[in-house]
């Protein structure tokens, strides 16, 4: 693994702040801040923000052990995941959206 490519990164997209972002960015393999990215995702999906990867899945949680976004399984039941390694793959956060 080279020294600057991240073990895994979440962009936090603001709406208040132009388009400034908050990174989460984890480079050195910690499993700690892995847990703390994976309590964070969690944390955002519970507060009605949209995680995505750049092909548009939809992010449902992060596996801190093995280092994968865990993303709902195309055409089974609810809580069945496709993994995909975070490792070069960067998510985005999107806050949700007031209607009015």
């Amino acid at each position: 693994m080279g020294k600057n490519r991240a073990v895994t990164e979440l962009h936090i997209l603001s709406t208040m702040r132009g388009h400034k972002k908050e990174v989460i960015t984890v480079e050195d393999d910690n499993p700690e801040k892995r847990a703390q990215l994976a309590e964070k995702i969690l944390a955002l999906i519970k507060d009605g923000f949209a995680i995505k990867l750049s092909d548009g899945s939809a992010i449902k949680g992060y596996d801190p052990a093995s280092n994968e976004w865990l993303i709902p399984a195309a055409g089974k039941k609810k809580g069945v995941w496709d993994r995909v390694k975070a490792l070069g793959t960067s998510a985005n956060v999107v806050a949700p959206v007031a209607g009015g």
